[in-house]
């Protein structure tokens, strides 16, 4: 669903928000953990994506980057973050 929406129409904090809700970065199914990373990320590319937005996943996708089988998602997901949010704001955060 997300890949169809339009960047107008695309809600990036209620996103964010309901992807970060219990267990949120906690997850413990790696496979559904890898999902959440790559929505974040193609919220971040095809979104308005704002530093509000940001601040909500930052410190997950930030533990995430070292774990074997989600850190390239999450990887992925902070570039994109980086791109939509200048980087230099994100590697302050």
């Amino acid at each position: 669903a997300v890949e169809q929406m339009d960047k107008s129409e695309m809600p990036c904090q209620a996103l964010v928000k309901m992807l970060a809700k219990k267990p949120g970065w906690k997850e413990t199914n790696f496979q559904v953990m890898q999902m959440k990373l790559h929505i974040v990320g193609l919220i971040a590319q095809k979104g308005s994506f704002s530093k509000t937005s940001a601040l909500v996943v930052l410190d997950g996708l930030v533990d995430k980057v070292g774990d074997v089988k989600c850190g390239s998602n999450a990887k992925e997901a902070l570039t994109a973050i980086g791109e939509a949010c200048s980087l230099p704001w994100t590697a302050e955060q």
